[in-house]
């Protein structure tokens, strides 16, 4: 059941990957870095896409099922425009405080150039980004999952197709990578909006918005926990940024490496905990605890020994990989360490996203709200702390050490909250659920 989103997820870690691995072989690590520090804009960018996407998805599904197809055009309706608008806003927004943006994001002399080349042409593809990012999720609503799949299939091949050529044929760099990735996006946007037109219990005509709460409302809503956490993840990405600066340009473009190795382990288990969702959802309301316990106990196995997997062939081949991406020494020298502080929590990984998904797929909002923000929150102290007291030698583990005490909260809480559902459910199937 976890195949879909898995696919999924791994073609959204080849388009992540795509831009770093060819501006790499420029062997500019100013290039590199300054790829890295734009980074958070756009994790921002994503934040606001997951917002009216995954709150959209969440509940046209629910009208689906309720047999309320008028109110899905109008819940689509909104995420179109919403998505379109707010794109609009946030490129305008860039373009204007653009200079001011890159002095926040760390950019320093040699990188503000580059920075600057590439954060407005992004900038300008803001909107179809946003749709993209939006109506990905959302068309699944109807249980046709392939579909959208496709579309990012189709743009994550067009940017790897066009980069090599407008990066190093053309020698445009950044701006070249910018470039790829706007009009990936553009092709992925025409084909959504084909399926749209094909789908037409989906609408994307102003005309069939009804503000509602039940309808509009509940999306941003449950659109909410996704949205914050990666935002919050954006402003702690801001902040590691302008630490590593103090240190030199070339740990901003290791630590842009080394994050993209990171991203296997994250986007992995997140396929995973997100194809058995459902499933969840579903053992929950028809008390079906012991499959449920069983599904989670599984899942929670999977995670541990793919994540165990991925981080140790991280960290036995870290040179090698960290030279995949550029060639340049002291990357590399930087890179390996970044490598091996941060897969240290790989087993760990999948435990704290199953955490959070089992809390939302059984309907604590509140505490998966509180799971999906609680690692940015400990990470910001950790961060600061582990700087101050030993350097970057401390810094680089920094982000392994909030994911493992996440981790252990996010267990305490899962046992938890069992022991209230088996307490608000005492039947026969309830009474069998078994410890995870």
């Amino acid at each position: 059941m976890s195949i879909p989103s898995v696919i999924t997820t791994l073609v959204m870690l080849v388009y992540n990957m795509a831009d770093v691995f060819f501006i790499g072989q420029t062997n500019d690590s100013m290039q590199v870095a300054a790829v890295s520090l734009c980074g958070p804009v756009f994790s921002m960018l994503s934040a606001l896409g997951m917002l009216l996407g995954n709150g959209g998805l969440i509940r046209c599904a629910t009208l689906f099922g309720e047999g309320k197809k008028d109110q899905v055009r109008s819940v689509s309706a909104f995420c179109f425009w919403g998505a379109v608008f707010t794109g609009v806003l946030v490129s305008l927004g860039i373009l204007v405080a653009k200079n001011s943006i890159l002095r926040l994001l760390g950019a320093s002399e040699q990188t503000v150039g580059f920075a600057g080349s590439y954060l407005s042409i992004m900038a300008c593809g803001a909107p179809l980004m946003m749709f993209c990012q939006s109506f990905s999720s959302l068309l699944r609503a109807d249980g046709r999952v392939k579909e959208p799949m496709y579309g990012n299939i189709i743009g994550t091949v067009t940017n790897i197709v066009l980069d090599p050529i407008f990066i190093l044929v053309f020698g445009w760099g950044v701006s070249g990578a910018a470039i790829a990735t706007v009009v990936a996006n553009a092709i992925n946007a025409i084909y959504l909006l084909w399926l749209v037109n094909n789908k037409p219990v989906f609408s994307i005509n102003p005309r069939d918005i009804r503000f509602k709460w039940d309808s509009t409302g509940a999306v941003l809503i449950l659109g909410f926990p996704m949205a914050i956490s990666t935002l919050l993840t954006s402003f702690s990405g801001v902040l590691n940024n302008n630490i590593l600066a103090s240190y030199g340009d070339v740990f901003i473009a290791a630590n842009g490496v080394a994050s993209k190795l990171r991203m296997v382990v994250n986007m992995i288990v997140m396929g995973i905990c997100m194809g058995i969702q459902p499933a969840i959802s579903y053992y929950h309301g028809a008390r079906e605890h012991k499959k449920m316990s069983l599904l989670l106990k599984s899942t929670a196995l999977t995670t541990v020994i793919i994540g165990s997997i991925i981080a140790a062939l991280n960290i036995l081949m870290r040179d090698t990989l960290v030279s995949i991406f550029i060639d340049d020494p002291d990357v590399i020298r930087y890179g390996r360490q970044m490598v091996t502080g941060s897969m240290l929590s790989g087993p760990f990984q999948g435990i704290y996203q199953l955490s959070t998904t089992f809390l939302q797929a059984t309907g604590n909002f509140i505490l998966a709200t509180g799971m999906a923000i609680l690692r940015q929150v400990v990470f910001v102290p950790i961060l600061l702390l582990c700087n101050l007291m030993f350097g970057f030698d401390g810094l680089v583990f920094s982000s392994s050490i909030s994911t493992i005490l996440c981790t252990l909260i996010g267990v305490a809480v899962c046992f938890i909250w069992i022991k209230k559902i088996r307490t608000q459910n005492p039947d026969e199937k309830t009474n069998q659920i078994s410890k995870l």
